[in-house]
């Protein structure tokens, strides 16, 4: 399954992905999950390399609350 969310951020743009694979383990289901958010416009430029974790974090939160919201 894919989720993709676009957002406006102040000076820019923000396109999030964040998809999940099933596969059997044993007598359960394994998920697998995996998030992208890319950044555009000045704000990237003006922030650079403080953006990816904040990403990072943001991209998690927003599979957490996936996860609570399909278990």
């Amino acid at each position: 399954a894919v989720f993709q969310g676009k957002g406006s951020v102040a000076g820019g743009t923000v396109d999030l992905t964040a998809v999940f694979d099933l596969a059997e383990a044993g007598e359960g289901t394994r998920v697998a999950w995996k998030g992208e958010a890319q950044i555009f416009g000045r704000l990237i430029s003006v922030a650079g390399g403080l953006l990816e974790p904040l990403a990072k974090k943001n991209v998690q939160k927003l599979i957490d609350g996936l996860q609570a919201a399909l278990a």
